[in-house]
């Protein structure tokens, strides 16, 4: 027994060598350029062959133990345009984990990526013969599959370009993108749970146009899926310009900036909340612009009420040179003064900190402002402890400054609801102090013009009022303690009333 023993471990031992031996050599032989370069070619004709259409890879690498590179790739598609290009196209994947329905992409890295994607009016993706090409043939399962479960750890692109153009919906987006890398805490599919602790974005054109799409039979969404769960860490982000227009609704928008960070403390998008740490947007330039819309257009949008309690806190705003611009051209210019429909804000820099907005209220303390406006307003320092709310509004702590106007202390109104203001405007209640303070007529006559042509302002367009006063209680019956203005000639004024 003990000799037959000796024989079979001897035996097993041989065995277990030469499988580990077979093992070794093939793990040697994969990594060969030669065996490596057949592996391609079979692939190449596999799907030549299989799906009709020209396919080129002119280099596969795989590294031991589970990386796979593919170099200079090529899908034609069945219009013989490029469906597909790739410098290179390098996958981590735990070969393993696929035994157990579990596809682990430890990275993907993307270089030199070129993609033309199309829908036509049919509602046909022109890559849909591929998905039609490699589909298992419907068989019922004998026993319930288990779910296929998909992570995805890290992702790097550089030089990405891609192209969508959908007759279907009547839209088109182009993108552009330098680089892009982000690692993936959670990437859960099935639960629509996501956790990305930090994205850097480099490079980005993206324009994206949405057109009038043809009247179809509209489609119910579905409820069935899970509320996305996404958890953002930061966002780092440059040189970016982003531009979208809606020929329906005739809104044209776009965003160029050098520099956006962003951090996120706590997201939860189930229930409208975030509270974010920092904010810091720099070097920016931004448009929005409402055009005519035409009367005889019906629109095909379906129209969903969803409630919008959103609580959004932020600790830290600051944006350095900004500019934006607005235009609403269904009204016409103003010749002289501010024109709220035709705005354009320049050099415009801000520090809010403790910003809290909610659908009750919007507070924060201003600790810088600064900005200027083609009407002429130049608004050199703007700081305060803010306030807007649906009973009341104030600024305390107010320091406004422009090159004529000086405004400090408080300022605080009260209302029975936002909508009685112009309905009675009597009830509306007032507080102020305003200690020291300068109102230039030149500031005046920016927001309200046709003054200009008025006494004191047409004789005294300079003019500058130094201005003391306290009043309170409501318009209809408002007290003034105090109340002390020069500035017009030697013309001044101490009174107290009523």
């Amino acid at each position: 027994m003990k000799k037959y023993l000796q024989k079979s471990l001897k035996l097993l031992s041989w065995v277990i060598g030469i499988v580990f031996a077979l093992v070794l050599a093939v793990l040697i032989l994969i990594q060969l350029p030669s065996v490596q370069n057949f592996a391609k070619d079979k692939i190449v004709a596999y799907l030549n062959e299989k799906v009709k259409t020209k396919v080129i890879i002119q280099k596969l690498k795989i590294e031991f133990p589970q990386k796979i590179i593919l170099e200079g790739v090529y899908f034609e598609g069945q219009h013989r345009d490029t469906l597909l290009a790739g410098k290179r196209i390098a996958v981590d994947l735990s070969v393993l984990q696929l035994l157990s329905s579990n596809v682990i992409i430890n990275s993907v890295d993307l270089n030199g990526i070129t993609a033309n994607i199309d829908r036509n009016a049919a509602g046909t993706f022109n890559f849909d013969y591929l998905i039609k090409t490699f589909a298992s043939p419907k068989k019922e399962p004998e026993t319930p599959s288990e779910p296929l479960v998909i992570r995805l750890e890290k992702i790097n692109l550089d030089t990405i370009a891609i192209r969508y153009s959908d007759a279907f919906a009547n839209s088109n987006l182009s993108l552009q993108l330098q680089h892009l890398d982000t690692k993936i805490e959670n990437f859960d599919l099935e639960a629509m749970d996501f956790a990305v602790p930090k994205i850097k974005l480099k490079g980005l054109l993206l324009k994206y146009k949405q057109g009038i799409p043809p009247p179809r039979p509209s489609v119910a969404a579905s409820t069935n899926s899970p509320d996305l769960k996404l958890n953002l860490g930061e966002l780092d982000l440059s040189k970016i310009s982003v531009a979208y227009e809606d020929e329906e609704s005739k809104l044209n928008t776009a965003l160029d900036f050098k520099k956006l960070f962003v951090k996120f403390n706590k997201m939860d998008i189930n229930n409208q909340f975030l509270l974010i740490d920092k904010i810091a947007l720099s070097d920016a330039e931004g448009n929005l612009s409402l055009g005519k819309i035409q009367k005889t257009l019906v629109s095909n949008k379906i129209v969903t009420s969803q409630r919008n309690d959103w609580d959004i806190k932020i600790n830290d705003l600051n944006f350095t040179r900004v500019g934006f611009a607005f235009d609403d051209y269904t009204t016409p210019t103003v010749a002289k003064g501010i024109d709220y429909k035709h705005l354009k804000f320049s050099a415009l820099s801000t520090q809010i900190d403790a910003i809290h907005y909610n659908s009750i209220s919007t507070s924060g303390t201003i600790k810088s402002f600064k900005a200027k406006e083609k009407s002429g307003l130049n608004i050199q320092a703007f700081t305060a402890d803010f306030f807007y709310g649906r009973k009341n509004s104030f600024f305390k702590n107010l320091y406004l400054k422009t090159p004529q106007t000086l405004v400090q202390n408080q300022i605080e109104i009260g209302y029975p609801s936002i909508e009685s203001i112009s309905k009675n405007l009597g009830d509306l209640s007032i507080n102020a102090n305003l200690k020291k303070s300068t109102i230039g007529f030149k500031d005046i006559l920016v927001f309200v013009p046709t003054l200009a042509d008025t006494n004191p302002f047409k004789d005294n367009p300079n003019a500058v009022l130094n201005i003391d006063t306290k009043v309170g209680g409501k318009l209809k019956n408002i007290s003034i303690p105090k109340l002390e203005i020069s500035g017009i000639s030697s013309t001044k004024v101490n009174a107290s009333g009523r």
